[in-house]
């Protein structure tokens, strides 16, 4: 699990700067074709989705719009996130099919939404790892002996 969370961080983190020649002289004519690095932020996106779905999980939910009738994220939230990503995509399609050279905005919009996922992922990550350990040291506070005897001799 951390490898694959490692490994999606680093391409989410890595992706625009293995890119930045290719904003920089486009290769492409606008209207031709979706330029690689548009489908490459839309992949960075659904990826970093994913994971934030995967981190959240079996937990209780900060946001009444994902949390399920038990108050936790479950297949309710991941329907309502892919439904999300769904509607942006499709929008920026139909948006991108209108007008071409807006691709980049869409690219730097994509990105930056990765990066607020990604993120969000790890706090949930951190928080998860926290809470573990608080619970751990409850459960060794409360396996201790409750009296201690002394005898003198």
């Amino acid at each position: 699990m951390r490898k694959l969370l490692s490994s999606v961080l680093a391409i989410t983190l890595l992706a625009p700067g293995l890119f930045a020649e290719a904003v920089e002289q486009p290769r492409y004519e606008y209207g031709s074709k979706r330029s690689s690095i548009w489908k490459a932020s839309l992949a960075m996106l659904a990826a970093s989705s994913i994971v934030d779905a995967h981190s959240s999980w079996g937990r209780s939910e900060a946001n009444p719009l994902l949390r399920g009738s038990n108050g936790r994220f479950g297949w309710q939230g991941v329907a309502i996130k892919a439904a999300i990503f769904g509607g942006v995509v499709g929008a920026q399609y139909f948006l991108l099919k209108k007008n071409p050279s807006a691709e980049k905005y869409g690219t730097v919009t994509n990105m930056v939404l990765s990066s607020v996922l990604t993120s969000a992922a790890i706090s949930n990550h951190q928080r998860a790892a926290r809470n573990a350990a608080a619970r751990e040291a409850a459960s060794a506070i409360t396996k201790a002996p409750a009296s201690f005897e002394i005898t003198v001799r």
